[in-house]
């Protein structure tokens, strides 16, 4: 906003002088000769020191110190994200950390991060910051444009740019500033960083493609070890957490709560008569079955809670700081929502059902086996009692840790 007032004084400046209005100009131009100083906007500084007839080698040194400043701090933020991101497993709060710093480096009003599906091969919006307006059409070519040739493009105004004229979004969003750069791992395009000002133009240069280009390439690595991870702990098939990184998350979780004296809960369940899915249909209808029934889970439950693929057909879920009551109706909401899923397959009408039992922390049990072996209790109770049913752990005693 400073920018855009110094540059009102410019223009403003240039009108008097058309005028003749001499005394006035020169006051106009001062002003804005005086704030492009301020904020370090050294082209402008330039153009207002002939006007006024400046010696502007005389600024070279508090140029540089300007600038040298500016680079200061742009490596301060580099470094930080440097120190934060290497410990961010977790790809959506890496991505945000990456964009809000890059945003901050840049002095971008809205970005975006795309990340390459590998599976797919397309480009995937994964993180984004939109302060107003959209991220429009513009944006689609300049992505591709860099996405094909591995090179950033600058664009200091679009609006001057007759190549983009041709987008209404321009000028209804009113886009200055666009910088884009690809995010690159062992020179291969892993995905793409477009920034963009609509209250400035100019507001990026050549000399910001350096830093980002460096930074980006730092962010590459931790997206690969956030990649890498999730490959390590999560289900291939239905994208839940495995069961060896559940086991582990269900030791973290009792410690934590047993510090803290907290509560949680388990639910445990399986899909009723699955081997006979798989028996009729064929181990591919039972992989669609389990994905669907993946599907449903995060749907019915909270970003907070945690779902895992046991093993087999066999599910658990970890809701923290949960009571039995509330535990309970979570089930039968899943229960419920399950059984009126219709899944198709190769003309076939699937429809299922599942049994699930609940136990809770600290009351059940006091450690991982013992809570697991509580639930399994009550889903084998479910079982008996005729399933597609919820049963809570009901025994005479609490199983303690061994």
């Amino acid at each position: 906003m400073k920018f855009e007032a110094a540059k009102g004084y410019y223009e403003y400046a240039h009108l008097l002088k058309l005028t003749l209005r001499e005394d006035e100009a020169k006051s106009n131009f001062e002003t804005a000769y005086h704030m492009f100083h301020k904020m370090g906007a050294s082209v402008y500084e330039r153009k207002c020191a002939d006007f006024l007839g400046i010696d502007y080698r005389g600024t070279n040194i508090r140029e540089g110190l300007s600038k040298e400043i500016r680079n200061y701090q742009r490596m301060s933020s580099f470094m930080e994200l440097i120190r934060n991101i290497s410990s961010i497993l977790e790809m959506n709060t890496l991505l945000d950390k990456v964009l809000m710093t890059v945003i901050e480096v840049s002095g971008a009003q809205n970005g975006c991060l795309m990340i390459k599906n590998s599976k797919s091969g397309k480009l995937e919006i994964l993180a984004q910051k939109i302060t107003s307006g959209s991220i429009n059409d513009i944006s689609d070519e300049i992505i591709r444009n860099v996405y094909e040739k591995g090179e950033a493009i600058i664009s200091t105004n679009v609006a001057d740019e007759e190549k983009y004229s041709i987008y209404q979004s321009m000028l209804i969003n009113g886009v200055k500033s666009v910088l884009c750069l690809p995010i690159k791992s062992n020179e291969e395009i892993v995905g793409i960083c477009y920034l963009e000002n609509k209250l400035s133009s100019a507001v990026f240069s050549p000399e910001d493609i350096d830093m980002l280009n460096s930074l980006l390439a730092q962010a590459a690595i931790s997206i690969e070890n956030a990649r890498l991870y999730k490959i390590a702990t999560t289900d291939g098939l239905t994208g839940l957490i495995s069961h060896r990184h559940f086991k582990f998350i269900l030791e973290k979780e009792i410690e934590r709560c047993k510090k803290h004296k907290k509560i949680f809960s388990l639910i445990m369940f399986d899909i009723d008569h699955f081997k006979n899915i798989n028996d009729t249909y064929g181990h591919q209808a039972g992989d669609l079955v389990l994905s669907n029934v993946a599907m449903t889970m995060k749907k019915v439950f909270r970003n907070s809670d945690i779902i895992a693929r046991y093993e087999g057909d066999e599910m658990a879920i970890i809701l923290p700081e949960t009571d039995e009551a509330s535990t309970l109706e979570y089930a039968q909401m899943l229960i419920d929502t399950i059984k009126e899923t219709e899944i198709q397959y190769e003309g076939n009408r699937i429809m299922i059902t599942i049994s699930a039992g609940i136990a809770s922390y600290p009351k059940h049990a006091t450690s991982p086996a013992t809570l697991i072996k509580a639930a399994d209790t009550a889903l084998y109770r479910s079982k008996a009692e005729g399933r597609d049913r919820v049963t809570q752990y009901y025994g005479d005693y609490i199983l303690y840790g061994q």
